[in-house]
């Protein structure tokens, strides 16, 4: 779970059919240098003692899906008022470990020749808990301001370590909350996109005032028109992450019916699961079932049915760390806590509910060879 400020209740976007909505998109010229921000925080909480914010210009050194540079803009009007509606536009961003603070959001934004150069707006995160791992509980809201922002667009980068917004999770969706304002190309305020990709980009979600569900990127209703607007590729927004550290205790790794003890019974592995459709968020212990001394299994509901496979391997002769892997059979939410008990660190992992469980490949795990 994230860290959040809340927000009062009449930042709540109102409710409208997306019937009426069409997506305007304006070509982006040469990006030129960054412009100031104002972010506008409610309030902030203890940061973590043991960690440094990790933050980079234009979010380069983080989590980055656009290929450099932003060919469009987008934003949302009602086709019958031509008024801009309040948008939510966010991508879904993979988390290199399932414990991290995002120490800063880049969000390139452009306008239109006749729009402001000042932009008030939100900084969005929802969990990645919505049906099929779209965007569901919302986590946090930044309030911010963009000053100076040219016809060219450019990137503003939101300093957030003051706001310790940390995940649980290994992925989150991140974006803007604003107003595109009216319904002339001239006087409208974009966030940038991407377009040219040779990869096909990560999920993308909008909501839009009026709207109570998500519309994904990829409903063909939401790019139509004769002839269709393409889809982008990627948003304009990036992340700088710090991944934090868990301690966990060192003493020696105990086989019992809920933890597995790996490589020589250095790391103790344990899992739990909440059943869907049970009403609550409760999380219950994962049987575990050793199969070799690195490998072994979770079961959930009934020993006949396995869920998880997981194995901790000594990669320390190839890149100096030993490294974690796990595939799942399910789509439940789970939570895998992977401990070295030698080092005193912990590795966390999860998968959200009604999720195809991704596979886990983390041969970065653990720094702590030998």
């Amino acid at each position: 779970m994230i860290h959040i400020v809340p927000r009062s209740n009449d930042q709540r976007p109102s409710l409208r059919s997306a019937a009426f909505v069409s997506a305007v998109f304006v070509s982006l010229l040469s990006l030129p240098a960054a412009g100031q921000l104002a972010p506008s925080r409610a309030g902030s909480l203890q940061r973590p003692a043991e960690t440094a914010a990790v933050v980079t210009a234009s979010c380069s050194g983080g989590i980055v899906y656009d290929d450099g540079g932003f060919e469009d803009g987008i934003r949302f009007t009602d086709t019958t008022t031509g008024q801009g509606l309040q948008t939510d536009a966010v991508m879904r961003f993979d988390l290199p470990s399932a414990r991290v603070r995002i120490d800063q959001v880049c969000i390139c934004w452009r306008r239109g020749t006749g729009a402001p150069t000042t932009l008030d707006h939100g900084i969005v995160f929802f969990a990645a808990d919505g049906p099929g791992g779209s965007p569901g509980t919302e986590l946090a809201v930044v309030n911010a301001t963009a000053e100076g922002i040219p016809v060219g667009g450019a990137i503003f980068g939101y300093d957030l370590t003051g706001q310790d917004i940390e995940t649980t999770s290994s992925a989150i969706y991140v974006g803007a909350r604003w107003n595109g304002r009216g319904g002339q190309l001239s006087n409208g305020l974009y966030l940038c996109d991407d377009e040219n990709r040779a990869i096909a980009g990560q999920p993308m979600y909008v909501k839009l005032s009026n709207e109570s569900t998500w519309l994904s990127f990829d409903d063909p209703t939401l790019f139509g028109g004769d002839p269709p607007q393409q889809k982008p590729d990627a948003l304009g927004v990036r992340i700088d992450v710090t991944e934090l550290i868990v301690p966990c205790p060192t003493t020696p790794c105990v086989d019992d019916d809920f933890t597995l003890c790996l490589n020589g019974d250095r790391f103790a592995v344990q899992a739990s699961f909440d059943p869907p459709n049970d009403g609550d968020d409760v999380f219950e212990p994962a049987q575990r079932v050793e199969l070799t001394i690195d490998t072994g299994y979770f079961w959930f509901f009934r020993d006949t049915n396995v869920e998880m496979v997981v194995k901790v391997l000594n990669g320390c002769g190839v890149n100096g760390h030993y490294w974690v892997f796990a595939g799942g059979l399910t789509n439940v939410a789970v939570e895998m806590e992977v401990c070295d008990t030698l080092a005193g660190l912990k590795r966390l992992y999860s998968n959200p509910q009604e999720t195809p469980f991704q596979p886990i490949q983390d041969t970065g795990a653990f720094a702590t060879c030998p």
